[in-house]
């Protein structure tokens, strides 16, 4: 008897979460709400960029630094801010 509880309880805990997870969406939508790739060449004023992160020490100076440098080279286009979150342990 309590086999059968329980493998009726995973039984409808495993259908519960497939159909949380399933799409009613017909995927053709989505294409419509990205932008081509000539969208930042069109774009009007600089694009920020808030990027969040889990790295530090070592890491995340040198993070911060690859950011700085794709900073330098898209000024006036794109600008990225990095954001600490905290170490990857505490998310």
């Amino acid at each position: 008897m309590k086999n059968r509880f329980a493998a009726a309880a995973i039984a409808v805990t495993v259908m519960a979460g497939s159909a949380a997870c399933s799409s009613t969406s017909s995927g053709n939508d989505s294409a419509s709400s990205v932008p081509d790739a000539s969208a930042l060449k069109n774009a009007k004023g600089v694009t920020e960029i808030t990027v969040w992160h889990g790295l530090g020490a070592a890491n995340g100076v040198a993070f911060n630094e690859l950011i700085s440098q794709f900073n330098a080279a898209n000024k006036g286009k794109i600008h990225v801010k990095a954001t600490f979150q905290g170490i990857y342990a505490d998310l």
